[in-house]
């Protein structure tokens, strides 16, 4: 779904990825979970043609996030990046906290070993947006009016839906990073989990959901 001429919404079974195509530039944010590799190789061949990925911007750690990095690699190149307290995970150094533990052994995320951390990735109109909670090192990403913000919220039936508390790796962070979500001057959201194919306008309306939602976090 083209949101716009240079933003690709990769929707995909269980959330959603999202390509930064330009002329000088191509970058996917996030991958999916292992079952739709097949699903993603082929949408991002219908964008992207013979060419190849500059950049692979993982927002956090969990399985549906990275769980299709190593496969698109070896067909689109790219070097990942993901935030540095993310990486151990990511890169499978140490085992997922919590119920992701389990679920990292049921879904089985190949892993990559061309990844970095975000303190190497630059690109001036890209920033980098750390946001702890749903994991230590959860980031959004930022693209001119756009904001991608993996899983600080769902977007359901027109309205924000926090995630599942035991979902996230702390509570309290999670409300104080919906709070900074809300400093930034985005005019859209992004979100991995949206039945929506469309990008969120940020209004007021979508602001005060979110207040609400990082007030029920906060209360923890």
């Amino acid at each position: 779904m083209e949101l716009t001429k240079e933003i690709e919404m990769i929707e995909l079974d269980g959330g959603c990825a999202y390509l930064i195509h330009t002329e000088s530039k191509n970058y996917l944010i996030d991958t999916g979970l292992p079952k739709n590799e097949e699903e993603i190789l082929n949408k991002l061949k219908k964008v992207l043609g013979d060419n190849s990925l500059d950049a692979i911007l993982l927002t956090h750690h969990d399985g549906d996030h990275v769980g299709n990095l190593k496969a698109v690699q070896q067909k689109f190149g790219g070097k990942a990046y993901i935030h540095p307290l993310d990486l151990p995970y990511a890169s499978s150094m140490r085992n997922r906290p919590g119920i992701k533990h389990i679920i990292e052994k049921l879904i089985k995320p190949a892993v990559s070993e061309d990844i970095y951390t975000f303190n190497e990735f630059n690109d001036s109109e890209i920033e980098i947006i750390h946001t702890p909670g749903h994991t230590p090192g959860h980031c959004i990403i930022k693209y001119k009016d756009y904001l991608f913000t993996g899983d600080l919220f769902k977007y359901l039936d027109n309205q924000i839906v926090c995630m599942k508390k035991k979902m996230n790796y702390d509570n309290s962070k999670m409300a104080k990073s919906i709070n900074l979500l809300l400093k930034t001057d985005a005019k859209y959201l992004c979100p991995a989990h949206t039945d929506k194919a469309k990008a969120i306008e940020f209004n007021e309306k979508i602001k005060n959901e979110l207040r609400k939602a990082g007030e029920e976090y906060g209360k923890d």
